[in-house]
């Protein structure tokens, strides 16, 4: 072979630019992905595609740093996160579940590895600016998807019941927070653009897009959206006699524009107060209008939502009181919340049925998790990012570098905002963006400054050895990371598949679904949610002792899930140990005092044994605290009449 056919039968060695397309890559493809087989069809494939794409952006860096030895890497703020991630592996020392605290950790460490990745290798304006632009297509495809669920449109293999319309994120909140990162970027470019063509197209892309964050209904975002552009105001105004030119050239491109910012308020006013009189069927959908949610924020004494989320935030800060050095540990509020529903406030809005997974207020659970260590670790990143900000501001009297780190600015504050209602750091898109758009804008500040010389002294970065040691480990931790994610996605497969079974069919053999959801719980260590299925599986068999174990093992897991001390109070008393079936449902009610299941099921094991006035005590004490409990009347009716000895009942 010549040597010119041999160089072109060579495969192409990876180069900076492939970092750059694969971060492309991932804020045009991310927010789309979803698995519709699975049960978490949302969540968990998003934060798996993202894991994958940095794990294989992280190989390429340090590849790169191999082959060019005179390379150097750079790690701002470095001490900083690493004393966050610190704080919180600390935290899991005495959590009750270290491993969902490890799922939660490696999830995070991810994305901030993505930080990393974007201030050594998207170091230009026109990069920035170009990867920003690939955001806009995206934000108007999820857009889209969720404007025709609005109307009442399905797509296949979208899910639209969890909290519609949701489009690819299956809720509508944690939608809305992906919107509100990338909402302001097509106004970015539209206020910027030259070409009249190019003006009306993002228009036209900005106008879906805002409309969309108006039909999810959600206020955490509307304030961010809201109060983003007052915090940016106010630090125009603090800036004022230094930036006077710069906002002056600002104040008159936006003028310019009135034309086009006219038509998008008049399309989204249109699109929120048109259809309920031009579409059949409008109002029978079921949402609320953009109007009457607004109407909500001016009631939020009498709001139902709002009062459940002060109860949780309430009684999370209990926790923390309990905790606060180190918190309860990464991940573990979920697990711990039971036990506090009721310590200063009963939460409306809990029950065993619905346990919150997240505090709907990102501060005070990270308080409760993490402590004050972690919290003030947290601040201390977010204040240094700030102060970069502060420092680069009025930079080099460049309008351009201005509105570009104004735009980035409000992503980065407006979801910091959402993050006081909501939990957008406790999501995968959401959270990976917060700290791609931070990096984006810690370069933009820095090329901005005008010391940029002293600034970059700042980032000059680690001597090449040791710079290419420090990716290293981070490749390394990333491929540890990514496998592990990979492995839950493969056991929610299966346990979806097992699950879907037990509660849609049940037709056939039932081996291939116990098959599945011991393959789950075996492949996730973590969750309990696979065992207590298959706890279920074995009661509906009859296998009682089989029920049992897997029970106690989901326990071990989650020693304060409700519904699974009443299954295994159930499996006891099937297999005749009443004494332990007594004590399951006893821990149920200690933890949970309104769980009525254990309580019914206890009387009607007292009523078994004779102990009839007990039983009826029992009964009537879950009338009061539910009424409408068709079960605790149907065997307290069957107690007076005395009409034969009552069942015992499993909580699906």
């Amino acid at each position: 072979m010549e040597p010119a056919a041999e160089n072109r039968a060579r495969p192409t060695e990876p180069k900076p630019e492939h970092i750059y397309y694969g971060i492309v890559a991932l804020v045009l493809i991310s927010p789309l992905v979803f698995f519709p087989s699975l049960i978490n069809l949302y969540r968990l494939p998003k934060a798996v595609f993202i894991s994958l794409i940095v794990t294989v952006l992280i190989w390429i860096w340090l590849f790169l740093l191999i082959q060019e030895k005179e390379q150097r890497a750079v790690f701002p703020l470095a001490i900083p996160i690493s004393i966050y991630l610190g704080i919180s592996v600390l935290s899991l020392i005495k959590a009750v579940n270290p491993l969902e605290g490890i799922f939660t950790l490696s999830q995070e460490a991810i994305y901030i590895f993505l930080f990393f990745i974007v201030v050594n290798y998207v170091r230009t304006r026109e990069k920035i600016e170009i990867l920003l632009q690939w955001t806009i297509p995206a934000a108007v495809i999820v857009s889209l998807i969720g404007i025709h669920q609005r109307f009442g449109g399905d797509i296949p293999g979208l899910v639209n019941s969890i909290a519609p319309p949701g489009a690819t994120f299956g809720n509508k909140n944690t939608a809305a927070q992906y919107i509100l990162l990338t909402l302001p970027f097509s106004y970015m470019f539209l206020v910027a653009a030259q070409d009249r063509q190019k003006e009306c197209l993002l228009a036209i892309c900005a106008a879906v897009t805002t409309t969309y964050l108006l039909y999810t209904g959600t206020r955490a975002a509307w304030a961010g959206a809201i109060l983003a552009p007052l915090a940016i105001l106010i630090f125009l105004r603090l800036k004022r006699p230094l930036v006077e030119s710069q906002t002056a050239n600002l104040t008159n491109q936006i003028w310019r524009k009135k034309i086009s910012l006219g038509c998008i308020i008049l399309f989204m006013v249109a699109m929120s107060v048109l259809p309920p009189y031009l579409v059949p069927g409008w109002k029978n959908i079921n949402l609320s209008s953009p109007i009457s949610r607004l109407g909500t924020a001016l009631e939020l004494d009498q709001d139902p939502s709002f009062l459940n989320r002060l109860a949780l935030w309430t009684n999370t800060f209990e926790i923390f009181k309990d905790h606060p050095l180190l918190g309860v540990g990464k991940g573990n509020f979920k697990i711990l919340y039971p036990l506090y529903a009721t310590k200063r406030i009963k939460d409306p809005g809990f029950a065993a049925e619905l346990q919150p997974r997240e505090a709907h207020n990102d501060y005070v659970q990270l308080l409760s998790e993490t402590g004050l260590f972690g919290f003030l670790s947290f601040l201390w990143i977010l204040v240094l990012i700030g102060s970069r900000v502060w420092n680069s501001i009025p930079g080099k009297d460049d309008f351009r570098s201005l509105l570009l780190i104004l735009t980035l600015l409000f992503s980065v504050v407006a979801l910091l905002i959402d993050a006081w209602l909501d939990f957008p750091f406790e999501l995968p898109v959401s959270t990976g963006f917060f700290w791609l758009f931070a990096g984006l804008l810690w370069v933009s500040s820095e090329k901005n400054s005008p010391s940029n010389a002293a600034s970059s002294s700042v980032d000059r970065g680690l001597p090449p050895r040791q710079g290419t040691l420090v990716v290293g480990l981070i490749c390394a931790l990333s491929i540890l990371f990514t496998a592990m994610h990979v492995s839950f996605l493969r056991a929610e497969f299966y346990g979806s598949r097992g699950t879907i079974w037990f509660y849609e069919k049940r037709e056939g053999p039932w081996q291939p679904a116990e098959r599945d959801l011991k393959m789950a719980a075996y492949l996730n260590p973590t969750t309990h949610r696979y065992l207590y299925t298959l706890g279920l599986l074995y009661i509906w068999l009859g296998k009682y002792e089989e029920a049992i174990e897997a029970n106690l093992r989901a326990l071990k897991r989650h020693p304060f899930y409700i519904n699974g001390y009443t299954n295994l109070g159930v499996a006891y008393a099937s297999a005749g140990k009443i004494t332990e079936a007594e004590q399951a449902w006893k821990r149920a009610l200690e933890i949970w005092p309104d769980h009525n299941d254990a309580r019914n099921n206890l009387a009607t094991v007292y009523a078994l044994q004779g102990k009839r006035a007990k039983a009826i005590a029992l009964l009537k004490e879950s009338l009061i605290r539910n009424a409408n409990d068709e079960n605790a009347k149907q065997k307290l009716g069957a107690l007076l009449k005395q009409t034969g000895p009552p069942r015992l009942t499993p909580k699906p």
